[in-house]
């Protein structure tokens, strides 16, 4: 059976982003399966733009589950007044519906943190984007689930850039408006927030 191939305007609806860089500013990292083996420095990449903030950090992610170690550095961050915002997926744009008392209670759990908020996607397809972009010049595109399963278990690689004019292109494609501020937590989330203080054991310490 065969079929159509798409036009080259179905294939990218929306227009792609597109800006010139310098080859020294960009550099491909990675983890592989394997919670002792950062390969090439994926999540150490990830710690040194939070640590090296200065005014603010946008982390974009689809299943919210942070680590105790990335759930600490991100509070330190807060109280040094870091403006700090996380945009992830809704209870109902989330394509995970078992698991999402316990990114609920996630999300809930890091938005009582003073100068922490969260943002929840407000369309109804799924948000899969995995951004993290610090002050006005970094940004990290990956394949990274701030998650425990991409913390412990899953390879995972990216591109970091230190570029003005890939933060600025990257950021303006976030589609900032379409997401609300974290509804109120129902039932399950309360049962979720309790769950999760079981749960997040302390893994990897030398962050």
């Amino acid at each position: 059976m065969n079929f159509p191939l798409p036009a080259d305007d179905e294939l990218v609806p929306d227009p792609a982003l597109e800006f010139d860089i310098d080859a020294n500013s960009v550099r491909f990292v990675s983890k592989l399966g394997d919670l002792n083996n950062d390969g090439t420095g994926l999540e150490r990449t990830i710690v040194e733009m939070i640590k090296s903030a200065r005014t603010r950090i946008i982390i974009e992610t689809p299943y919210l589950l942070l680590t105790p170690e990335f759930t600490k550095l991100l509070i330190a961050k807060a109280g040094d007044h870091i403006e700090i915002t996380i945009y992830t997926n809704s209870r109902d744009s989330n394509n995970h519906p078992t698991g999402n008392p316990l990114y609920q209670a996630a999300a809930h759990d890091i938005a009582r943190t003073p100068g922490i908020t969260v943002k929840e996607w407000s369309g109804t397809e799924t948000l899969h984007g995995k951004t993290v972009i610090v002050d006005l010049d970094q940004v990290l595109i990956s394949s990274y689930n701030f998650n425990l399963r991409s913390a412990e278990h899953d390879s995972e690689s990216g591109v970091y850039m230190r570029s003005k004019k890939a933060t600025a292109a990257t950021e303006s494609d976030l589609q900032v408006n379409r997401f609300k501020r974290l509804a109120q937590p129902g039932l399950l989330t309360k049962c979720g927030l309790k769950f999760l203080e079981n749960l997040l054991l302390p893994t990897k310490s030398q962050w």
